[in-house]
């Protein structure tokens, strides 16, 4: 059994399934009230209502959310899978962790790892949210089971969902197959040489991302610049995000589609510049949360974002500052 075992933020809920929760990043300032509790026997980040979770989402958009995750574990309230995916062999060891339960979450946002804990979920009202492989699971707290012979069925192709559908499979559980598909490599986080890396030498380099994705609950656009040294990480060679300065510059086109019943889509410009010395810069275009869905989905048009990093630990011939720019 896992030792560190998450206690949850817990706040006051109330939203209705009759009338969706239409929630994006313009909530005015306010504090979420903190308070703990577990579920299944771990640790789970939990909120009375998806605004209580936008507030949560604000009060850390400009923390280092690494740190925090250290800090969170540190204090046994709960596991963050963004913790996990960067953990040492030795971390993750005394972390309880096995290769075989670690979630897989395809997704470059920080903020999403940040709020799954070790099994991929996150608690709204009387509901948790799971994320593994290609399904985001909605389930009734104590319901787990279903979500078992779910995925028993599937296998055994007696039910069939496509991406981008939703479907109840019981009283207490629905299902939904995202559209976020990435390539095996960013599913497992386990990185190659590709178009968002540039290297400081062979052990440091830069990393480049852009992402967006929809996942039922939470729905984001946005990029990040991170420096990363190669470590050991259980099973696999792994690339740990480190301290470094960071910048990132975006001029960018996408468009926002309203999903709830009245469709609905704009276009939207994002042009800034942002700054810092932490484990990753990671900048949102536009996010948004809702109960039970979140009510907007992202796509990038055009654009770019230019990266850039800087690391001054290497030895002779060790690069100290490195660029890249992505293209949409």
């Amino acid at each position: 059994m896992k030792k560190l075992l998450m206690i949850a933020i817990a706040i006051s809920i109330f939203a209705s399934c009759k009338q969706e929760e239409i929630i994006s990043d313009t909530t005015d300032n306010q504090i979420a009230e903190v308070a703990y509790s577990r579920n299944e026997d771990k640790g789970i980040l939990s909120f009375g209502s998806a605004e209580e979770l936008q507030v949560f989402i604000k009060e850390h958009q400009t923390t280092d959310l690494l740190d925090v995750a250290r800090e969170f574990a540190e204090e046994r309230r709960y596991i963050p899978l963004l913790l996990v995916y960067n953990s040492t062999a030795e971390e993750a060891k005394q972390l309880g962790l096995t290769e075989e339960e670690l979630p897989k979450v395809a997704s470059e946002d920080d903020m999403l790892l940040f709020l799954l804990n070790e099994n991929g979920e996150i608690g709204i009202e009387d509901k948790i949210y799971r994320i593994d492989g290609d399904f985001v699971y909605t389930y009734t707290r104590g319901s787990s089971k279903d979500i078992t012979i779910f995925q028993n069925k599937y296998k055994e192709k007696g039910i069939k969902i496509s991406r981008g559908k939703t479907i109840e499979f019981s009283e207490n559980l629905t299902v939904y197959m995202h559209n976020n598909v990435q390539s095996k490599e960013e599913a497992s986080l386990i990185s190659g040489r590709n178009k968002g890396f540039e290297y400081f030498d062979n052990d440091h380099r830069m990393r480049a991302k852009q992402f967006n994705g929809y996942w039922k609950f939470y729905s984001s656009i946005g990029a990040k610049t991170t420096v990363q040294e190669k470590k050991r990480f259980l099973w696999w060679n792994w690339w740990k995000n480190i301290k470094g300065y960071n910048r990132l510059q975006t001029d960018v086109n996408y468009r926002v589609e309203y999903v709830g019943d009245k469709y609905y889509y704009y276009y939207q410009d994002k042009a800034e510049f942002h700054e810092n010395y932490a484990n990753n810069l990671e900048v949102f275009f536009e996010y948004s949360v809702g109960f039970p869905s979140a009510p907007f989905k992202y796509t990038p048009i055009s654009g770019k974002t230019i990266h850039w990093a800087h690391w001054y630990g290497g030895g002779a011939g060790s690069k100290n500052t490195v660029s890249k720019t992505l293209y949409y």
